[in-house]
């Protein structure tokens, strides 16, 4: 779960949602992933609201595993645009990086997705956000 910290799912839960709601990332992260690791539909959607918390702070583990639950589909619909974007920003893998959800999910967007996700990756880079 932590450095140092013992794999108690049940105790983690506990104490990550405060430093989570304080806008640490890390912390948003862990607790996403938590929720990711859950195994049911409610904590789908936990799970994208703490891993988007930490991805738009900059996390690039957070960045790249939002994007995998879109290309998956399992935990919140399939969205290829969505998978291409956060992917990219993460610097952890490029949406044009050979691999199975990537190269699926780019080749599902239409014209106007891919320059959505181009629009949205120049804002993102002109802001100044960490990643690629």
């Amino acid at each position: 779960i932590g450095d140092g910290v013992s794999g108690n799912v049940q105790e983690a839960s506990g104490w990550l949602p405060k430093p989570a709601e304080g806008n640490h990332r890390e912390a948003q992260y862990r607790l996403g992933s938590l929720y990711a690791d859950g195994g049911d539909d409610a904590t789908g959607a936990e799970a994208a609201r703490w891993l988007a918390r930490g991805a738009e702070h900059g996390h690039e583990l957070a960045q790249y595993r939002l994007g995998m639950l879109y290309a998956e589909g399992t935990r919140l619909p399939r969205d290829p645009a969505q998978t291409c974007f956060w992917r990219s920003v993460s610097g952890v893998q490029s949406c044009t990086t050979p691999g199975e959800h990537l190269k699926a999910a780019e080749a599902s967007l239409t014209a106007e997705q891919r320059s959505r996700v181009e629009t949205r990756l120049q804002q993102w880079r002109a802001r100044g956000k960490s990643g690629a």
